[in-house]
């Protein structure tokens, strides 16, 4: 499966699954405030994205990710509204990398450690 975003309906930009031959596309966010950059998590069973998302920017002030099991589509937001962009997972699907803004607005790389849920800057 494909997971892109994209505002087809008019509205804010929502996360759609899709098959890769592109069939059988389906939105699975509604977010008042938007939902986009979503990443596969390795194993293929769970997504992380952010949101708010208004469109595509160059930082998103505010946002949260969220990650999500994509068969029960429950939607946990996994730490407080600071401005965290721009996941990607690491290979065994234990730490999630990202772009903050936590830090006098200026973009700062940290990570979640999802084993004992641990974030941390990986560059001071």
């Amino acid at each position: 499966m494909i997971a892109y975003a994209s505002d087809a309906t008019g509205g804010q930009p929502q996360i759609w699954l899709m098959n890769v031959d592109c069939t059988a596309g389906h939105q699975i966010t509604d977010m008042d405030e938007g939902a986009c950059q979503p990443a596969w998590a390795p194993d293929g069973k769970r997504l992380v994205f952010i949101s708010p998302c208004g469109g595509n920017q160059e930082m998103y002030p505010g946002a949260s990710l969220f990650i999500t099991n994509v068969d029960v589509l429950t939607f946990c937001p996994y730490d407080s509204a600071s401005g965290d962009f721009d996941p990607a997972w690491s290979p065994d699907g234990n730490t999630i990398i990202f772009t903050t803004l936590r830090e006098a607005n200026l973009p700062q790389i940290y990570s979640i450690n999802l084993i004992d849920h641990t974030v941390q800057s990986n560059f001071k």
